[in-house]
């Protein structure tokens, strides 16, 4: 792993784990609870939610087994090897399922809420649906039950291009989603309001590079407004960054947005 002092921690990918196709086979099942990453981020949710659970909604996060093998792989390896290396694939979502099913029951046990999970590939960035059907999405469904099982809610997170809202509501019926980018089948905000305002709640979409990095307070709170007037009717709409606050945005932009909610977001 490279820690970088203002970014987002990621892998040494020019020391990838699974070097060739044959590496997927040699992928065993650990331990969440200890695991000495997990361990931490579950102590993490557990200190937060003795403190704030009973005033504030808590949200887990869990990657999907494609966005777990990407890390391990790298992205542009990892799409290669689904179109020739299919099975490979699928043996190491087999062993890594299982492990990511028993860390959504130890972040249950924390007090959160609802856990998210990060789909990416389910989105026309990365791979086109049938393929994500058949190679993640019944691997998502599991963990989706899952989190239900456990009494919390699932939500979904994907801030790929052209989202695809309609296979992943019927894998894992999530109570949110959290999107940056509009979904295949919709053309604006308005039809994506129209088409699935009912089936979830919209989570999003304000740009975390535009605005909560670039940005002023000023355009920040524009966007929301806009934002807000485009999907907060009648309910069913979380005001959102369309992926992570980045570790160097402004905590002004942060506080604009909530600001934005005050003047803006009531009913």
């Amino acid at each position: 792993m490279v820690f970088p002092i203002e970014d987002t921690a990621h892998p040494d990918y020019n020391d990838s784990f699974i070097k060739t196709p044959d590496d997927y086979y040699k992928i065993q099942s650990i331990d969440p609870t200890k695991s000495p990453r997990m361990k931490e981020v579950l102590r993490y949710m557990e200190i937060v939610a003795n403190e704030c659970a009973k005033t504030v909604a808590l949200m887990g996060f869990v990657y999907g087994p494609l966005g777990i093998l990407a890390m391990m792989r790298g992205a542009e390896n990892l799409f290669r090897d689904c179109y020739k290396h299919r099975e490979a694939v699928i043996k190491a979502e087999e062993v890594i399922t299982p492990v990511l099913v028993e860390y959504i029951k130890a972040m249950a046990k924390t007090g959160v809420h609802a856990i998210v999970m990060d789909t990416l590939f389910a989105s026309q960035s990365i791979m086109n649906k049938k393929m994500w059907m058949e190679i993640e999405g019944p691997f998502t469904k599991i963990m989706a039950d899952t989190i239900r099982e456990c009494g919390c809610m699932p939500m979904v997170h994907n801030c790929g291009n052209g989202v695809y809202f309609d296979v992943q509501i019927e894998m894992m019926k999530p109570v949110a989603i959290s999107f940056a980018y509009m979904p295949d089948d919709c053309k604006d905000a308005a039809e994506l309001k129209l088409k699935y305002g009912k089936k979830t709640t919209l989570a999003g979409y304000v740009s975390p590079a535009a605005y909560a990095f670039l940005g002023t307070p000023e355009e920040m709170k524009l966007e929301c407004k806009r934002q807000i007037e485009e999907l907060g009717k009648d309910g069913g709409f979380i005001l959102a960054t369309g992926c992570e606050f980045p570790p160097n945005g402004s905590l002004m932009n942060a506080i604009a947005m909530m600001e934005a909610v005050e003047l803006y977001g009531k009913y």
